[in-house]
């Protein structure tokens, strides 16, 4: 692939990045083998499943959301839909008791 861009470096700019871009990643892009050992390469695996545990929740109607909220949300959602909620809630801090009870 890299000789087919390099005949055309007089192309332009578009092509130099090209074949920086595969040069510095050309070890990462070994498909044949990838398939081979049964690995998905593409992303709409990763992609779908976001779908009913992100999208779902965080982009209904109405909805705002600020980065730390929507990270919160995503960390919830991941814990309940991957049915691991109650080692979520062992990792969570004890609440605290806000009020002193009133001698009787």
């Amino acid at each position: 692939m890299l000789k087919a861009f390099t005949a055309h470096r007089q192309r332009g700019q578009a092509v130099e990045e090209a074949i920086t871009y595969y040069t510095k990643h050309q070890t990462r892009m070994r498909y044949d083998e990838y398939r081979a050992r049964g690995l998905q390469i593409g992303s709409g695996t990763i992609e779908s499943g976001c779908q009913p545990i992100i999208t779902a929740r965080l982009k209904q109607a109405g909805m705002i959301w600020s980065l730390a909220g929507a990270r919160a949300v995503a960390a919830v959602r991941t814990w309940l839909k991957s049915g691991r909620w109650q080692d979520a809630m062992a990792h969570r801090p004890r609440r605290q008791r806000t009020y002193q009870r009133q001698a009787a």
